[in-house]
């Protein structure tokens, strides 16, 4: 089951990890157009929308390399969380005040609607959680003195 349980992990890991460089590059690719994603939002001013469209994208490919390096694994694990958690509110916030966005998450892949791109994300925090958790290497057992 150990086994299972870590190639399990693994894949997560890997999903996650090729998610968030597809993303990544995508909207590293062209920022233009992801600025003009982030700013359909409306959630913020638009010097912070240019700087998240150059920043994220760059952050996005180096957490994606850096969920396999075990030092930074756990740390590395906390930032995609926080991410999915703040795409997650973008996301729902647009939804709650009737926005027609896109979703920005793949660059300009037309509109999806909110259902699915809302369950990427937990599906991802999900995957995120079962590979950092399944492919910790094992405790050895203590033993009562």
């Amino acid at each position: 089951m150990s086994r299972l349980r870590s190639l399990i992990g693994w894949l997560c890991l890997i999903a996650v990890a090729v998610t968030f460089s597809w993303a990544g590059g995508i909207k590293a690719w062209d920022p233009q157009v992801f600025s003009r994603d982030i700013d359909a939002y409306q959630l913020l001013p638009w010097p912070l929308v240019v700087a998240t469209a150059l920043y994220l994208p760059w952050l996005e490919l180096m957490t994606a390399v850096t969920l396999f390096l075990p030092r930074w694994r756990d740390a590395t694990a906390w930032v995609l969380g926080l991410m999915l958690l703040i795409f997650l509110f973008a996301l729902g916030a647009a939804w709650w005040r009737g926005l027609d966005i896109v979703c920005g998450c793949f660059g300009d892949a037309g509109r999806s609607g909110y259902l699915w791109p809302l369950a990427r994300d937990v599906l991802l925090i999900t995957a995120l959680i079962v590979g950092v958790r399944w492919t910790r290497p094992a405790q050895p057992r203590q033993t009562a003195a």
